[in-house]
């Protein structure tokens, strides 16, 4: 975390810049742990005394950019959920990344990301080594964020996260705005087994196969993400992008269990992070 201080002398003005993660400057590491709501309004106290700053100024600063998420501990399954979120809105979906790839889906100013936390944590540590080999194989720790880059440009975050104090106030409502969020995306689940039973008997049903051969080779969410901004798709887009999802999952065993599972996990992590005193 980077904290900067900048004086005009002459208008007698001050101010102060800090960026980067409270949360890491908060547990002293990159771990996968999440502040609840205690946690925060102990990490502003102690930043506060970090800076030689009223706390009651501290929570008046202005929020200029903000990034809520969460890390969740699932079993080997769940390796490759990020691949099950396919499309989100009219947002771009891309991926990025050498060793750790992060899928985003990217609005003006914010987006939301989704990438495996334990290979951020030990990049530079020999994961094929005893114990990180064990632990990721056994393991994984998929990380969902919504980074806000303009926090003045989103409206959500602008009404309910502009400074410190309106993050304390909204804590439990930006917690539910973000799992909402991830809600909306597409979930479509690319880790299910072929339907090896589905028969071909008409051109139709053969026509369909070769279209799912090629979906299934580019992937579905480069094909939905082309589909998106081929410009084609001037009426009916999310229609056709349905039908498009559908096809694809006519081919695989249909398994909704993996997506519950996963969301009820979500859930569970969330409900830990929430301000425990709204609770009636």
């Amino acid at each position: 975390m980077k904290i900067l201080h900048t004086a005009d002398d002459k208008k007698e003005e001050y101010s102060l810049s800090i960026s980067g993660s409270i949360r890491k400057w908060y547990y002293q590491e990159n771990s996968r742990k999440d502040l609840n709501y205690a946690e925060f309004i102990d990490c502003i106290s102690l930043l506060a005394r970090e800076i030689g700053m009223r706390e009651s100024e501290l929570w008046n600063a202005k929020v200029t950019k903000v990034e809520v998420g969460v890390t969740l501990l699932v079993d080997k399954k769940f390796k490759g959920i990020k691949d099950c979120f396919v499309r989100y809105r009219n947002a771009s979906r891309y991926e990025m990344g050498d060793e750790i790839m992060t899928v985003y889906f990217g609005f003006e100013n914010y987006k939301l990301k989704i990438y495996d936390k334990y290979f951020e944590m030990n990049k530079r540590k020999n994961l094929e080594s005893y114990p990180y080999k064990e632990v990721n194989e056994r393991l994984h720790f998929p990380r969902l964020e919504i980074v806000v880059n303009k926090v003045s440009g989103t409206p959500f975050f602008k009404s309910k996260a502009n400074t410190l104090r309106k993050i304390e106030e909204n804590w439990d409502e930006i917690l539910k705005e973000f799992r909402k969020r991830f809600g909306n995306i597409n979930f479509v689940n690319v880790l299910a087994d072929e339907n090896r039973l589905r028969e071909i008997s008409s051109y139709s049903d053969f026509r369909d196969f070769l279209a799912y051969e090629g979906i299934n080779n580019y992937g579905l969410s480069e094909c939905l993400d082309c589909l998106n901004h081929t410009g084609i798709l001037n009426n009916n887009k999310t229609k056709y992008m349905s039908d498009l999802s559908k096809l694809f999952e006519s081919f695989r065993v249909k398994d909704d269990q993996l997506k519950s599972e996963f969301f009820e996990r979500f859930e569970k992590k969330l409900n830990r992070l929430y301000n425990k005193g709204n609770i009636k």
